[in-house]
Order: structure tokens, then C-alpha cells, then sequence
């Protein structure tokens, strides 16, 4: 293998630099900035895919966080909670696509309902997981 000079950038919450040429590499998860550069009428076979899952890592970056004091004194309103968001989720993604939506348009944060849309059927195959991890767990 041959030495290659790197230069780490901040990515941010922007494809543009990647977009525009400026970094050879980004971060994106399947079920969202994938989806922005594929919009962008980038081919997926010309986008060399580093992925988490063909590595056994099979979970979405983003989560909700919280403190393992909080785990350990209500497990079950954890569990419920996981429960509910992914029933949520399931019950039916465009009402929950158009309520992200519009919520969204209330601040910085711009999307599109088709775009929330292909974000919830990328996501299908990790609801599932997590879903069963879910149920197991009660």
C-alpha cells in the first residue's frame, strides 16, 4: 500500500463539501445523507460504500441518549419507551413523515416529506432488529 497524505475535515451537518468536490470522503448513513447524495444524481455504484453493518455493525448513528442511573431505576419506561418509538414509527410513515416534517419546518433544520419518507423505508430493516431486541428484552 502506498502512503497517501490526510487531512482531517469537519464534515458538519453538510454534504457540500463532498458534493462540490472538496473532501474525497464523507460520513453518511444509509438512511439519510446516502439518500441526499443519490438526490444529487450521484450514481450509488460510483459511491464506494464503507458500510457499518458489512462489519457486523447493524444500528443507525443517531440515538436517544441517557444516563445508565436513569436505565437502572426505570428499565421499563425505558423498554416502553423503545417500544413506542418504534410502533410509532410503524404505524404509519407518512402521517409520521409529514409530522417530522412540519415540525422541522419550525426551525434551522430543513427537509422534505419524501424525503423523511425514504428515511423511514431505509430503516425498515433496523425497526425490525430493533424491534425484536425489543420485545425480547421485556
Amino acid at each position: 500500500m502506498k502512503n497517501i497524505e490526510v487531512s482531517f475535515v469537519d464534515q458538519g451537518f453538510s454534504l457540500d463539501a463532498f458534493v462540490q468536490g472538496k473532501m474525497d470522503v464523507c460520513s453518511a448513513m444509509a438512511y439519510n445523507e446516502l439518500l441526499v447524495l443519490l438526490d444529487r444524481h450521484f450514481a450509488y455504484e460510483d459511491l464506494p460504500v464503507l458500510s457499518y453493518h458489512d462489519v457486523g455493525m447493524t444500528f443507525p448513528e443517531d440515538g436517544v441518549y441517557i444516563s445508565r442511573s436513569f436505565l437502572e431505576n426505570n428499565p421499563r419506561a425505558c423498554r416502553a419507551f423503545v417500544r413506542a418509538t418504534i410502533d410509532g414509527w410503524r404505524y404509519n410513515p407518512d402521517e409520521i413523515a409529514r409530522l417530522i416534517t412540519d415540525k422541522a419546518s419550525q426551525t434551522e433544520f430543513k427537509t422534505t416529506f419524501e424525503h423523511q419518507k425514504a428515511m423511514l423505508q431505509a430503516m425498515e430493516g433496523l425497526l425490525t432488529f430493533f424491534s425484536s431486541m425489543a420485545r425480547t428484552a421485556s
